[in-house]
């Protein structure tokens, strides 16, 4: 029988920007939640979100500056593992870019 692990790690990005990583192995991985976020007055704000949490789709989440999520598109059409490993990718070279769209 194969055990299921739970992992997180945070990684600053910039000041006051952070990756949040959280995901689940069985041999590799089987579920995952990504998420850019921004101190804000105080406050940690979600930017974007990459998961693959639920009917084993791998999505992304935009939320816009007033918290609201938007609805999932599917950003990656291979196994969880992968997605996972391509979404943190993503997340460090384009986090610049993404707080842009979601400030305005």
């Amino acid at each position: 029988m194969v055990v299921r692990r739970r992992h997180s790690f945070e990684e600053r990005l910039a000041p006051g920007v952070e990756m949040r990583c959280r995901w689940e192995t069985e041999r590799d991985v089987v579920a995952f939640a990504n998420v850019l976020v921004v101190a804000v007055s105080g406050a940690w704000r979600t930017v974007d979100l990459f998961d693959c949490t639920h009917n084993g789709c791998n999505d992304h989440h935009r939320y816009d500056f007033d918290g609201y999520k938007h609805p999932a598109t599917v950003f990656h059409h291979g196994a969880p593992a992968e997605a996972h490993r391509s979404s943190m990718r993503l997340i460090r070279t384009e986090f610049e870019r993404m707080i842009e769209r979601w400030e305005w």
